[in-house]
């Protein structure tokens, strides 16, 4: 074949892909109301399950009084301080001259 047909098959078959994707967008089906009022209901039901799960959070109590024990207070600090390190050029992609 010659470089003429093949860009006549291409242009037929990217116009025929195109008729395609305008027909179905231009006549989509009723169906996708249901699917917006279906997740529309589904979002009120997580914002009401958040609802819930931050109300039994504010009503948590911890009990402190495991800071005063003994057993707490004997616990050892090893924090181990880190040392400052020189600091490099301060444009790493600038050329070196």
């Amino acid at each position: 074949m010659n470089k003429k047909n093949i860009k006549n098959i291409t242009l037929v078959v990217l116009l025929l892909a195109g008729l395609f994707v305008a027909y179905s967008f231009f006549t989509g089906d009723s169906s996708d109301g249901e699917l917006l009022s279906s997740s529309s209901a589904s979002e009120l039901t997580v914002v009401d399950n958040l609802f819930v799960l931050l109300n039994s959070l504010s009503q948590l109590r911890i009990d402190t009084s495991i800071f005063e024990k003994e057993s707490y207070r004997s616990l050892k600090d090893y924090t181990v301080i880190l040392g400052t390190e020189p600091q490099g050029r301060t444009n790493p992609f600038r050329p070196i001259q």
